[in-house]
């Protein structure tokens, strides 16, 4: 065969095998491409996922934010509040529940600091349901005043002379809480105001449930209370 014939055929065939070589490195290109494209395809959907959590956990962080400072709100909607109506019946019911009682012990013990406790919203400054005595109506106070006054009454009559272990200022102070009612009774009626005829009605309660007689009504003015004309015609006229 020729020799030229032969080198012909020898480049041709060198030919064929680079751009074959050629073709499969474009091919291994092409294929290392999309196999690093797809990875960062990952990372990007990694990242994306990840900040979906995160806007969703932000999303769920700001409904429960709402959702608390909803039951704050509900909470401090629950916080109680009372009216002077509300405070009346608190010292009727204990009352009541005093005037039911038979236990003795109870007599000595929790009833007595129920009385003390009374006595120190009237005189004392003692706060009680949001209220201060000084704060209430004439009205309410005449109120406060008598469920005391009928307390203290049927505390003595099962347990007799039971303020002469309490401290000092609880020892007169029944005819405290009766010249402050009659005081205050001679305000409202003297000043015409609404309320007289009610205020000498329930002094009428606490005269027979206290055993308040005339004679105590005179000893309350020896001791430099108010004018005995005032304090006689409450008592007349309940």
């Amino acid at each position: 065969m020729n020799k030229n014939i032969i080198k012909n055929i020898v480049i041709i065939l060198l030919i064929i095998v680079v751009i074959v070589l050629a073709i499969l490195l474009i091919l291994k290109y092409n294929e290392d491409s999309k196999s690093e494209l797809g990875d960062f395809s990952k990372v990007i959907d990694l990242d994306d996922n990840e900040n979906t959590i995160e806007n969703s956990n932000s999303v769920d962080n700001d409904e429960n934010n709402t959702v608390n400072d909803d039951n704050l709100t509900i909470e401090e909607s629950k916080e109680e509040t009372y009216t002077e109506d509300d405070l009346v019946n608190y010292f009727n019911n204990m009352e009541d529940e005093i005037n039911k009682e038979s236990n003795l012990d109870k007599f000595k013990t929790t009833f007595k600091d129920k009385f003390t406790s009374i006595v120190d919203f009237i005189f004392y400054d003692k706060e009680i349901k949001g209220y201060k005595f000084k704060d209430l109506t004439s009205t309410a106070k005449l109120k406060v005043i008598a469920a005391a006054i009928k307390i203290d009454s049927k505390i003595d009559e099962k347990v007799p002379n039971y303020k002469d272990k309490l401290s000092d200022k609880y020892k007169d102070i029944k005819s405290e809480l009766v010249a402050s009612y009659l005081d205050l009774t001679v305000n409202i009626c003297s000043n015409h105001e609404e309320g007289c005829d009610k205020a000498k009605e329930i002094f009428g309660e606490i005269k027979d449930k206290g055993k308040i007689g005339l004679g105590y009504i005179k000893d309350i003015l020896s001791k430099g209370k108010n004018k005995l004309k005032d304090y006689y015609e409450i008592y007349r006229d309940s």
